[in-house]
Formats: structure tokens, sequence, C-alpha cells
């Protein structure tokens, strides 16, 4: 058994210990909002109105972008007041931007224009991305430098772990509210996820991210001032 090999493949010490195991459970529920929002986000563009904006597949794609793009600028422009404020405050501020966007968009994904949603995404996909740096950032230093890839091999496993079964949730739920509706041209009709379905998806994943807002204040701080002490980097 891995605790009690003596060269282990992954030892169970790092899982367990406090940051490691913290960091973990984050970058897994992070990976679980990004894919189960990207997958609501499809569907609302999409679906004809009242239900959706009625957008086409490129389109959607395009009002996608802004998300990617605030997640490219933020990752990197958060790394140097990390080492001053300390990757636990933005552990905590992240969780709770996302916690407050996923509320928003619980009450009014389907009620605002496309400018508005969009804008409520990113402020999503903004909080997640600085609790994710953050996160990456405390468990780097958190463990040996001897440790550093199995610790880091393991998040990537959690983080697929959790991209995996966020969309199939997103599926699930929406295929649990949903209603059949008849288009006039072409005459057909098609089942469509419900304003229903919106709700309970981005209502959940905001109570989600507020158990991690409160599991984030039991993290260790190990990131702040790191440029100043004989630390991994050095």
């Amino acid at each position: 058994m891995e605790k009690y090999a003596e060269n282990p493949l992954i030892p169970i010490a790092i899982l367990s210990s406090r940051n490691p195991m913290l960091a973990n459970i984050g970058i897994m529920i992070a990976a679980f909002a990004i894919q189960m929002m990207s997958q609501a986000n499809t569907y609302i563009f999409q679906m004809p109105y009242p239900y959706g904006f009625g957008k086409s597949i490129l389109e959607t794609g395009l009002f996608m972008t802004p998300n990617a793009i605030v997640m490219l600028f933020i990752a990197p422009l958060a790394g140097r007041p990390m080492i001053k404020i300390g990757a636990k405050f933005f552990a905590l501020l992240g969780s709770s931007i996302a916690f407050i966007g996923l509320l928003l968009l619980a009450k009014y994904a389907t009620a605002v224009g496309i400018p508005q949603f969009i804008g409520m995404t990113v402020m999503v996909s903004s909080g997640i991305i600085l609790m994710n740096v953050s996160l990456v950032n405390l468990l780097i230093f958190s463990v040996k430098r001897e440790v550093m890839g199995i610790a880091t091999g393991a998040n990537s496993l959690f983080r697929n772990f959790g991209a995996t079964w966020g969309p199939a949730i997103a599926g699930t739920i929406m295929s649990t509210y949903a209603t059949l509706i008849h288009m006039a041209t072409p005459p057909y009709t098609m089942v469509i996820p419900e304003n229903k379905a919106y709700e309970v998806l981005f209502a959940s994943s905001a109570f989600v991210f507020l158990f991690l807002t409160i599991l984030s204040l039991a993290l260790v701080e190990v990131v702040k001032g790191i440029g100043s002490k004989n630390s991994l980097v050095n």
C-alpha cells in the first residue's frame, strides 16, 4: 500500500497535509465550476428566446472569448501583489468573487441582455482564476523541493477529476429541468432547459464556492514575503 511503501508513487503525507489537501480540493472545485459554467453558457447563448439568446455556434464562441482573455491577464498580474499581500488573501477574495458572481447568474442569467450576462460570467471567471493561482502557489511553497513534482502532478489529477464531472452534473441538472417547445419554422419540437435549470445550476455552484471560502480560512499562509526569505525559489 502507498501508505506503508518505502518509496510510494504518491506519498499520502503530501495529500493529507493541510495546505496541499485544501489546494487540491479547491482546484478540483474550480475546474468543476469552469466546465459546468461553460456548458451552461453554451446552452444559454444558443437556446431560442425566451430560454436563451438564440445565437449561432460561432457567435457563442466569440461571446465566450472574454472569459479566456480575462484569465490570461489576471493570472500573471496577480503574482506580484500575491507575494506582498499573501496567497491566502487572494484565495478568499477569488472564491468570494466567484460566489457573488454565481449568485447573480442564478438570479439574472436569463433575464438580462448579452453584455450584462458576459459581465457576470467574466466576474465568475476572475474569481475562479484568482483562487486557482493562489492555491497553486500555496501548494508549491508548502511542500519540499524533492516532492514538488509529485504534488503538482497530484494537483493536476484533482483538476482533471473536477473538469470531468462538472459537465456531467450540468447536463443532469439541465435534463431534469427541461421543457418541450414547438418551433414554427421549420416545424419541429425540441427539449430545452428551463430557466429553473440555470437557477439550480448556478445557485448550487455558488454555495460550493461559499463552502470553499470558509475552507480557505484554514489555509496556512506560506507565500507572503517569499522573496525575502530563504525559500524554495532561491
